[in-house]
């Protein structure tokens, strides 16, 4: 109960700066406002991309946010790019990385880097999609004219974000839940040997970030004293875990088929070990980088 308890209380100021985020993306942004951000597909996943340093919401709340932005006209790919991107390069994410692995920049670049290398692939395989025709989402069709004061809007986009997190909490209580019995029942009982090779223990890691679903903004804390495990590994452990985990295959399943949620369980996990074995193959975490 502690520990579903300091989940929860850690996630739902994100949950709501998520749903807040999404209603007024909702209540000011046209569709054809944003289709002139997004006319180019290249142009638009960037934009996406870098929009993860503006909004400053982990993996909690960034799902609607992303599907009201594919709502809006803005192309599938781009909003999965921001999906993905968004949880991990966001200034509050970063500098908690930056205190958590005592002030190494390297592994900040990293994790960003990655983010984005992964966002940006992920853009391309899920080019030309869109997303399914069943959302509904907390979706507030209350456009009235004659309500367009500041007034009116203010309660419109109040109305909208209280239906949107009511819509998140459920989905992530339910994975919280399932997080909590895995780390308490499972992950307690692993002994991980010193010597583990990166090849062993980056695919440990990154399945033990996807069970624990713990928020970007406190997981580099979990990961940086894990020091039987290689730095590759860690680093692993704090990407995938904002991208693909428990709480966000159940949120998924409000925006995304099947075929796109299996995509973005199976694909999104394949690019990270490979990037993440790339990095171990150049040798770039090796030296004086160790933490």
């Amino acid at each position: 109960m502690l520990i579903f308890t300091s989940m929860a209380i850690e996630a739902l100021p994100f949950l709501l700066i998520g749903s807040l985020a999404a209603s007024v993306v909702e209540e000011y942004f046209s569709p054809e406002k944003l289709e002139k951000l997004f006319r180019r597909p290249l142009a638009g996943t960037v934009f996406a991309v870098a929009g993860g340093l503006i909004f400053p919401v982990c993996e909690c709340g960034v799902v609607p946010v992303a599907a009201r932005l594919a709502r809006k006209g803005v192309p599938a790919s781009s909003a999965i790019a921001f999906m993905l991107a968004a949880p991990v390069i966001n200034p509050f994410v970063l500098l908690s990385t930056y205190v958590a692995f005592r002030g190494n920049i390297l592994i900040v670049m990293l994790r960003a880097g990655s983010a984005l290398v992964v966002a940006l692939i992920s853009a391309y395989l899920f080019r030309g999609e869109s997303l399914p025709d069943t959302f509904t989402g907390g979706h507030c069709h209350c456009h009235d004219d004659s309500h367009n004061s500041s007034e009116g809007r203010f309660f419109r986009i109040m109305s909208m974000t209280g239906n949107e997190l009511l819509h998140m909490a459920v989905p992530f209580f339910i994975g919280a839940s399932i997080a909590v019995l895995f780390r308490i029942f499972i992950l307690r009982g692993i002994v991980i040997d010193k010597g583990l090779q990166s090849f062993a223990a980056i695919p440990l890691s990154m399945g033990a970030a996807m069970f624990m679903s713990v928020c970007s903004e406190a997981d580099a804390f979990i990961a940086a004293p894990l020091l039987n495990l290689p730095l590759s590994a860690r680093l692993a452990f704090i990407v995938i875990g904002p991208m693909v985990d428990i709480k966000l295959f159940l949120q998924w399943r409000r925006f995304f088929s099947r075929t796109q949620i299996f995509r973005l369980a199976v694909l999104t996990p394949m690019i990270v070990w490979a990037l993440m074995m790339l990095i171990e193959a150049l040798g770039i975490l090796r030296g004086g980088f160790q933490v």
